[in-house]
């Protein structure tokens, strides 16, 4: 019924619909690395930007990827929440930067390591 609804709300007005997938979250981020927020000499580097805050337990498999711009962050991060990953999005103080920390490992950034 939720698709029906918002099929005719589409219809019946001008908005458009846009549609990601994981490609896409991997054509934002520059920079990648295995996940290292819980690691001592990193704490208080990064700083929460949405309600929910990370595990506060490592995390085994999971990766760090930088994106540039806000809107990339935001892009980023709603993809791979709605894809089923855990992501939580975090602004990196020592790079001035934003950092998407998610249980999703790109095979991209998989070939590389």
């Amino acid at each position: 019924m939720e698709a029906t609804v918002l099929l005719k709300v589409l219809e019946e007005t001008d908005r458009c619909t846009l549609s990601f997938d994981m490609d896409d979250f991997d054509f934002l981020w520059h920079t990648a690395s295995a996940a290292f927020y819980w690691e001592e000499r990193h704490e208080g580097r990064f700083e929460e930007s949405m309600d929910d805050e990370p595990p506060t337990t490592v995390q085994k498999g999971w990766n760090m990827y930088w994106v540039d711009e806000r809107i990339s962050a935001l892009i980023a991060y709603k993809i791979a929440l709605s894809a089923g990953y855990k992501v939580y999005l975090l602004w990196d103080t020592g790079l001035n930067n934003w950092c998407l920390l998610t249980d999703y490992g790109a095979e991209a950034f998989e070939q590389i390591l």
